[in-house]
């Protein structure tokens, strides 16, 4: 069972593993530091790392303290700002230039991710935006998502009825390299922009319209949210227990998944044909289209049996006792994903439970009793115990978290995946995820508190040419 027993090392051992590792954009600010120290005479080798045993022995004394059967997170990392991430060498987008239109998340999310691996952003927004749909925490006086989804972009306000701001954002416009937008196309009319024209005037304009249902087909003209988006795909009807409701997922996928994923996956081929063809194009990215991309194996599965899923009773959603969930002592959950035979015959034998390993894959009959059998047997002990009763053993059993269990989790904070944020004036911190994929050579960056509405105009509008008395009677 993954625990955090298992990520316990010694400082010299993780420094080894660190050296033959592939360059990571993880520590420049320690490399700056050593570069700046004064030479020294080699000194000698390391001692050898310590022995596992009192490791292990001093995690479970801590396991002891954790309460409910709950694993105590090893101590947090320094919090860090992000300069502390920023990227050692040349970012992939580095100089490529993006104006984001963005009213909802997924094509901030979009944006955000173009940021992180080097490109300039420039969201451009109104000085008096739409209020939220629903309530939104705030972190330090901001929206919470404003917080995490504009890091690393520039902040440009301004009023559209004034006049020479059309023409100001005709500018920006047309030294861009990509619009990314979910604007509607009345809603830009007034800036005097569209995919078409736009494009005329820019011919290597690589313009990304995120919408719910796409630019063309009988929905195109409506309006849809996330829950639209999974219903209409078929696969809200996929989740859930057997004979219940269909159970709503706890993140937004038809945002990330459906939207600023193929978003960004879409602007990159773009960029990537561009070089070939020296032209820009439009990518049309409908959020439905997302998540249908999303059920293909499911779609496969239809076509080779046409047989009308059944929720909590396929092979991978319930159908199998080697693949479920199971409540455990004290309240809490875990994930079995036994699915290669030794995996499951490694479970039975560790839990006393030999007879079931020839059954693994029988009937559903059979199966409800397994499913049950399992079910007495884990709940008799707790997350802690059953971390040592399997302990080292590759079974893919695992804890169903808590979010504010994910965000300690030692694995996550050693990949940097979860870190804690020190706000630049040192007035806070705050948990974060942090930047992925993880590029070996070009790494992408964290990048620099997300900026207030409107922080960077006099700088934008400046870098397009427009003299002190125009920028201030924009700005006014």
């Amino acid at each position: 069972m993954a625990t955090a027993k298992k990520t316990t090392k010694s400082k010299s051992a993780k420094a080894a593993a660190t050296e033959e590792a592939a360059p990571k954009a993880a520590a420049p600010k320690k490399a700056a530091k050593k570069a700046a120290a004064p030479a020294k005479e080699p000194s000698a080798p390391p001692p050898p790392p310590p022995p596992e045993e009192p490791a292990k022995k001093a995690t479970k004394k801590a396991a002891k303290k954790g309460g409910r059967g709950r694993l105590a997170p090893e101590p947090p990392p320094e919090p860090m700002t992000g300069a502390d991430l920023q990227a050692e060498g040349t970012r992939p987008l580095d100089g490529v230039r993006v104006l984001e239109l963005s009213m909802l998340p997924a094509a901030a999310e979009a944006g955000l991710w173009l940021a992180r691996f080097g490109a300039d952003v420039v969201r451009l927004e109104h000085p008096t935006p739409a209020p939220p749909l629903v309530e939104e925490p705030e972190l330090f006086g901001r929206p919470a998502f404003d917080v995490y989804a504009h890091r690393g972009k520039k902040s440009l306000s301004l009023d559209w009825k004034k006049p020479g701001a059309v023409e100001a954002v005709a500018r920006l416009a047309a030294r861009a390299d990509i619009i990314l937008c979910d604007w509607a196309d009345k809603d830009l009319k007034p800036l005097g922009l569209s995919p078409s024209t736009t494009r005329d005037e820019n011919p290597r304009l690589i313009w990304v319209a995120l919408s719910g249902y796409g630019r063309s087909g009988p929905l195109s003209k409506f309006s849809g949210r996330d829950i639209n988006f999974l219903a209409l795909s078929g696969l809200l009807g996929l989740i859930g227990g057997v004979d219940g409701l269909p159970a709503l997922p706890g993140v937004r996928l038809g945002d990330t998944a459906g939207g600023s994923m193929p978003a960004v996956i879409g602007a990159l081929l773009a960029l990537l044909a561009r070089e070939k063809t020296k032209k820009g194009q439009l990518v049309d990215v409908s959020q439905l289209d997302g998540i249908v991309g999303l059920l293909g194996s499911s779609v496969a599965d239809y076509a080779a049996t046409r047989r009308k899923p059944h929720r909590g009773r396929e092979a991978l959603y319930g159908r199998y006792a080697c693949y479920n969930i199971y409540p455990v002592r004290n309240g809490r959950w875990v994930a079995l994903g036994a699915l290669e035979p030794k995996a499951w015959a490694t479970l039975c034998k560790a839990i006393d439970r030999e007879a079931m390993i020839p059954e693994q894959f029988a009937g559903p009959e059979r199966q409800q009793v397994l499913v049950a059998e399992l079910t007495r047997v884990f709940q008799r002990k707790d997350i802690r115990e059953w971390s040592e009763v399997l302990d080292g053993k590759d079974v893919c059993l695992t804890e169903v978290r808590s979010l504010g269990d994910a965000v300690q989790d030692p694995h996550l904070l050693e990949r940097q995946m979860m870190l804690t944020y020190r706000r630049p004036d040192g007035s806070g911190s705050y948990p974060a995820t942090g930047v992925y994929p993880q590029l070996s050579a070009t790494p992408g960056a964290l990048g620099e508190e997300s900026r207030p509405t409107g922080a960077d105009s006099e700088e934008i509008l400046a870098e397009l040419g427009l003299s002190k008395k125009d920028i201030a009677d924009l700005l006014d």
